[in-house]
């Protein structure tokens, strides 16, 4: 069996900043919102051919977002704050994610442990989701165009998106209501010729995972019902408790983060069904470093073992690092050839693939491996820094200082002292801040 390879979403500011550089136009008025929609496909359309290029199987699609994709959601299933509702289209879109004259912006905050930042759903109790899809379907279809059967839809999941929301009411209330929409999305993904999907479901990695079995189950049932093949993501941890049931779970597949976590005890421990595909996140893709291969491939050897019907594929979205290493001309050789960004994790994906099944020229990984022998090289351990981590006691974490003494040394300020990260609401009296 040829193992397949697949993506879970992608950079989408553009190789050169286009899409930031553009936001800023319309923003400014210097751009029109047709000259933006424009940019923003024009870099989707080359992040695409860059996957396809690859030899990426399964490609995520649907990503691409002008501010933020929980946003999206959000505004597709029709989850407005009332305070938006007399603004519509990119108006009503931008004054959600920065604010406008009199009107704060929804909150914003960290997406998991990671340092990409997502606005926060606000759903009120009385809420009447609605469907407004058609932004989403023709990003599908213009997918099609160009990558046919290898364009694979990513859906945020509805227990996700009301788990990381402000939610007042009864969140299984509101389940019920999104989840007819959900299915109203599949049946017309499925009128499209879509015959499977990525259902996004980072919240079965936290700690609030536990309590989610009916709703998870729920929701995969329903899904698993349009006749389109469901491939349940999740990223950034591993499933812990939840494992076995997750396994139980109505899909035709499920990907597991292998760079972070426990997953490889847990599918040591309790297997892997044989009825479903497990989609293997083995490339870091929230670092900026080259596989070690020996260690990579390792693991996947032992993974293949356990269940053959894998699927490869980074460990989550590459939405985290830049675009292409070889870009970085300004750094030193060793260094730069021992960095991998969007570009060469498709790569090593591949590669990776290729290897396990008995295809790849093996010269490919131990090229890799010399690139590190010589990095090593280049910039070798300090084994004195090594010697002190090792020698570390509670008294090196002590300060020299009592804080009754660092207290008086320490600048005066003002009782509610505030500081911000980033930019201001940029409002026509605030300005344009940066």
């Amino acid at each position: 069996m040829t193992i397949q390879t697949a993506t879970l979403g992608y950079p989408r500011i553009g190789k050169n900043r286009e899409v930031k550089k553009a936001l800023e136009a319309f923003w400014s008025n210097k751009f029109d919102a047709e000259a933006l929609l424009q940019t923003v496909q024009e870099v989707e359309f080359a992040n695409w051919k860059a996957q396809l290029k690859a030899g990426i199987d399964r490609i995520g699609i649907g990503d691409t977002t002008l501010y933020d994709h929980v946003l999206d959601w959000a505004v597709w299933f029709g989850l407005i704050p009332d305070r938006f509702r007399h603004l519509s289209g990119l108006d009503q879109y931008f004054a959600m994610a920065r604010g406008k004259d009199g009107i704060p912006a929804m909150e914003m905050t960290k997406w998991f442990d990671t340092n990409y930042h997502y606005l926060v759903p606000e759903i009120a109790a009385d809420a009447q989701p609605e469907a407004n899809f058609a932004d989403f379907l023709a990003t599908v279809q213009r997918s099609q165009t160009l990558l046919g059967e290898r364009a694979v839809p990513i859906l945020l999941s509805p227990v996700t998106l009301l788990k990381l929301g402000r939610l007042e009411g009864d969140f299984t209330n509101h389940l019920s209501k999104l989840l007819p929409l959900y299915c109203e999305l599949l049946t017309q993904l499925k009128s499209l010729g879509v015959t499977e999907v990525q259902v996004h479901e980072p919240i079965l990695v936290t700690s609030s995972a536990a309590d989610l079995k009916e709703a998870i189950t729920i929701t995969c049932t329903q899904l698993a019902q349009i006749g389109v093949s469901v491939h349940l993501v999740t990223y950034f941890d591993d499933l812990g408790t939840t494992y076995p049931w997750v396994m139980q779970l109505p899909i035709a597949g499920i990907s597991l983060d292998f760079t972070r976590g426990c997953n490889l005890d847990l599918l040591k421990q309790h297997g892997f069904p044989s009825d479903k595909q497990l989609g293997v996140g083995i490339v870091d893709a929230r670092n900026i470093w080259k596989i070690l291969p020996e260690s990579v491939l390792s693991t996947l050897e032992t993974i293949h073992g356990i269940t053959p019907n894998i699927r490869l594929h980074p460990s989550s979205s590459l939405q985290f690092v830049p675009y292409d290493a070889t870009r970085e001309t300004k750094l030193p050789e060793p260094l730069r050839n021992v960095l991998s960004f969007a570009e060469q994790k498709l790569d090593e994906v591949v590669i990776l693939a290729q290897t396990l099944d008995g295809n790849a020229p093996s010269e490919r990984l131990a090229v890799v491996q010399t690139h590190w022998q010589t990095f090593e090289q280049f910039s070798p351990v300090n084994s004195a820094v090594q010697d002190r981590l090792r020698n570390l006691t509670v008294n090196h974490l002590e300060r020299a200082m009592p804080y009754e003494q660092r207290k008086k040394l320490q600048s005066t300020l003002p009782p509610f002292p505030t500081t911000t990260i980033g930019s201001f609401p940029q409002t026509s009296e605030d300005g344009n801040y940066e």
